[in-house]
């Protein structure tokens, strides 16, 4: 008795050194009235700007990259100031996640729903239902399994199964478009698909093979159209019946696009690498400007209609840079000074309707 009563205690003293309990660096932030999310999957951070004052207020923690910890958030959301944020590695190339994460950001609290494996993307479609992407088949069927999950349920509502990857999601109305790959003996071939959320069945789908001439990457509803921004064109559908209109040429080709956003009858688009945003004339349907940038690159775009401005943010020098849409030129560039603001790869805006 007097062995196991020592052996026991040296037990939990071993094991405790083996396994460490995570505690999330995390606090409850005062929102300003015009809050600019930054996500950095790099740090594993959420930051918060107050648009008013130009100054980060406060940065909490979504991902564990510390301490052998080495966890991969994916991509962000924002509904009712909840975070969402998709888990796709529990430790980087080793161990896949099932897993999102929700971050209050009004009380600091974090909580983790089980969802589907690799959750990869987002796509918002309405204040209740997030469309979750994931870039991995099931072992079980061969499918891709994605997911639409009910925000007021917190619970995965459905599994919507793909023969072909989704490359992007795009919400229109109570429906969702679908970009889906598909590789044929070493060759892309691309399809747009339709679904619908309130019937669970898919509406349509079409090949884009003969209209596309590159490659995929961003799409956009825009009143009663639907654009693809490829690596050198924009492509115009109709959302109606996904009928092809017509397309556009891109400026010079630096890098693929990354992000795209709409201000009035415009799209704004930022690459990868390329030190610059295009813009296009949605009426006249054509490239109108380029939009230099001086110090790094824009790789993700946001816009406040409160002010009437685009925000942009660099992916590698921590910049943040403050474009006015009527004049179409960088008002002011600000270099960042936090945890967070390395490696911001997604911005949102989070305003109040004055």
């Amino acid at each position: 008795m007097r062995g196991g009563g020592f052996l026991l205690p040296l037990l939990l003293i071993l094991l405790s050194g083996c396994y460490k309990h995570f505690e999330f660096d995390t606090t409850p932030l005062n929102l300003p009235e015009v809050s600019l999310l930054l996500f950095s999957p790099a740090s594993g951070y959420i930051g918060v700007y107050d648009c008013l004052k130009d100054s980060v207020i406060g940065e909490d923690e979504i991902a564990i990259r510390r301490d052998g910890k080495l966890e991969s958030a994916r991509d962000f959301e924002v509904v009712n100031k909840k975070v969402y944020v998709t888990i796709d590695w529990l430790q980087a190339f080793e161990k896949t996640s099932n897993i999102m994460r929700v971050l209050n950001l009004t009380t600091g609290n974090i909580e983790e729903v089980t969802c589907i494996y690799d959750p990869v993307h987002f796509c918002k479609i309405n204040e209740n239902h997030l469309f979750i992407l994931t870039h991995l088949k099931s072992s079980e069927d061969g499918l891709f399994h994605n997911a639409i999950y009910n925000v007021l349920n917190e619970e995965v509502e459905e599994i919507v199964k793909t023969e072909n990857e989704i490359l992007f999601a795009v919400n229109y109305g109570d429906s969702v478009i679908l970009c889906e790959s598909q590789i044929v003996d070493t060759t892309a071939k691309f399809y747009l698909s339709l679904y619908s959320i309130k019937n669970k069945i898919f509406l349509g789908k079409i090949d884009l093979c003969g209209i596309i001439r590159d490659i995929p990457y961003i799409g956009i509803v825009k009143g009663n159209f639907f654009y693809i921004v490829s690596s050198h064109h924009v492509y115009k559908f109709s959302v109606e019946d996904m009928s092809f209109i017509t397309s556009a040429e891109l400026s010079e080709y630096s890098s693929f696009p990354y992000n795209v956003i709409a201000v009035d009858d415009k799209l704004y688009i930022s690459f990868m690498e390329g030190e610059k945003l295009d813009v296009v004339d949605l009426v006249a349907f054509r490239l109108e400007k380029v939009i230099s940038i001086s110090k790094g690159d824009i790789t993700t775009l946001t816009y406040s209609k409160r002010l009437n401005r685009i925000y942009g943010a660099s992916i590698d020098t921590s910049r943040l840079y403050i474009i006015n849409p009527d004049g179409e030129v960088v008002e002011r560039e600000i270099m960042l000074n936090c945890s967070v603001c390395q490696g911001i790869q997604r911005i949102k805006i989070l305003e109040e309707e004055e």
